[in-house]
């Protein structure tokens, strides 16, 4: 058996610090963090050459709500501290994902029948989030 603490993202929450969304959160995606390659290569090389770039793009985080007819839509408000906080498992602390973000999109709901009203929104982050583990 694997020594970890594993969990699933049942009862994993997020919060904006100046924005109330009442919304019943789906999924939580945490997306994906990257750093550039720059290609070095030059007329004497024998096959590609590739060096790290200097800055990583934070990306963005996906989430996913069930869609409320009495709630106000995600805006496309300035950026804001939100935290992500993860299930806390066995652990008395459970992990969180903090940064400083800004809504890019919404995606409405579907409307059809015997279908849920679902709706996303895409949040970007203004910089690297920072993630303290659980303890």
């Amino acid at each position: 058996m694997a020594n970890g603490s594993y969990d699933t993202g049942h009862g994993a929450t997020i919060a904006f610090a100046t924005s109330s969304y009442a919304f019943d959160w789906t999924s939580i995606d945490l997306g994906s963090q990257s750093k550039p390659s720059v290609d070095i290569t030059n007329l004497a090389s024998s096959s590609r050459e590739k060096m790290a770039g200097d800055l990583i793009d934070a990306g963005s985080a996906t989430v996913a709500f069930i869609f409320d007819q009495a709630a106000a839509l995600p805006s496309f408000t300035t950026e804001e501290a939100i935290t992500i906080t993860l299930p806390s498992g066995s652990k008395s602390t459970a992990a969180t994902y903090v940064g400083t973000g800004f809504v890019e999109s919404v995606d409405l709901p579907s409307l059809e029948t015997e279908g849920l009203q679902e709706g996303s929104m895409t949040i970007t982050w203004a910089a690297k989030p920072t993630f303290t583990a659980a303890s």
